[in-house]
């Protein structure tokens, strides 16, 4: 076996078993160092099949171990004679992070997951289904990232949306709330020794990313304008139900009219049609965000000559589209609004 950290079992070891931390509802060690790695690929096929066998390679995040207590399940009663089976679904990962690997079942239960700089800044923020027992939580080292236009309702569960630029080399402080408790330790960044990047440099990279973001917002909040319309026109022609045709005829066929633009105008943030194989169009919006943030992140330091270009054609289109979602509600949206509106709808059919 290859184990990443004894540090807890070490800590296990030193206590008495009267303050063992086998009591304690749970319990955060302090880490081994992050390192900023870069990785590369390996020699030989792209795509390993069953018959190449390769090793797993260390996480290259954050893992921050602690000691989470099983709690004593609950006496089922018996089984009756042709009941059906009990299941109990798998546990989850957070998508800022995820539970560890050496428990014995995940407890069901999430944690709050809060990363600070050692100046108190918050810099990231998610929750994540802890296993038992010994097991660790899973930090990839990102800050705060941005939602880009989707049709991909957003995890309740989540705190923020993650991805955003790495922290730097430097301490962080990470604090778990879990079971009503709170622990907290430090955890050290490292740079990889083989790149000598400097500080001064990464932090450019990260500024360009961040000055980026709200390109992105803007994006994102025309598309979610867009998706709320279409639930509006929805609930007006669920609420008509029990009006007279002659009377809702023109609001409706104003509605569908509203719901076809939308619809063309969704294709222009990404390709909603399903088809075959990968298909992808490259002069969506989506397309153009994803593009200058990859050629933002693949300059050294501040964005070069190919990332600024990419920056303006991104603003440039979303701006596009913007004002083409803005004047769909100063025009078509307001006539179907105000005519809506105007129309008595009773709750019962006479």
């Amino acid at each position: 076996w290859i184990m990443d950290n004894i540090e807890p079992l070490r800590e296990l070891s030193r206590q008495s078993a009267s303050v063992s931390l086998l009591h304690q509802s749970f319990k955060v060690f302090k880490p081994q160092p992050a390192i900023l790695a870069a990785y590369a690929s390996y020699d030989g096929p792209r795509f390993a099949a069953d018959a190449t066998y390769y090793g797993q390679n260390k996480g290259t995040g954050g893992a921050i171990p602690l000691w989470v207590k099983p709690m004593k399940k609950e006496n089922k009663p018996e089984k009756k004679e042709g009941a059906a089976e009990e299941t109990t679904p798998p546990s989850g990962r957070g998508r800022g992070g995820r539970g560890g690997r050496f428990g014995r079942g995940g407890s069901g239960e999430k944690a709050t997951v809060t990363v600070l700089s050692m100046q108190g800044d918050t810099l990231r923020r998610w929750k994540t289904e802890l296993d038992t027992a010994f097991t660790a939580i899973y930090w990839g080292l990102e800050t705060k990232g941005v939602a880009f236009p989707s049709r991909e309702e957003p995890d309740k569960d989540q705190l923020e949306p993650g991805g955003g630029p790495q922290v730097l080399p430097g301490q962080y402080k990470v604090i778990v709330e879990f079971r009503n408790g709170v622990d907290s330790t430090v955890l050290t960044v490292l740079d990889d020794p083989r790149l000598n990047i400097p500080v001064a440099v990464r932090q450019a990279e990260a500024d360009a990313v961040r000055n980026f973001y709200p390109t992105v917002e803007k994006a994102k909040a025309a598309y979610d304008r867009l998706t709320e319309a279409e639930k509006a026109i929805k609930n007006v022609e669920n609420s008509f139900v029990n009006v007279p045709d002659s009377t809702k005829k023109e609001v409706l066929k104003l509605g569908t009219a509203i719901r076809d633009s939308i619809t063309a105008m969704k294709e222009e943030f990404f390709t909603h049609k399903e088809g075959k194989g990968i298909q992808r169009n490259p002069e969506t919006v989506n397309s153009h965000l994803s593009r200058a943030l990859n050629y933002i992140r693949n300059s050294e330091g501040a964005p070069n000559g190919n990332a600024q270009i990419a920056i303006r054609k991104a603003e440039t289109e979303t701006e596009r589209v913007a004002q083409k979602v803005n004047a769909l509600f100063d025009s078509q949206w307001k006539e179907f609004r105000q005519k809506a509106e105007a129309i008595e709808a009773p709750l019962f059919k006479e």
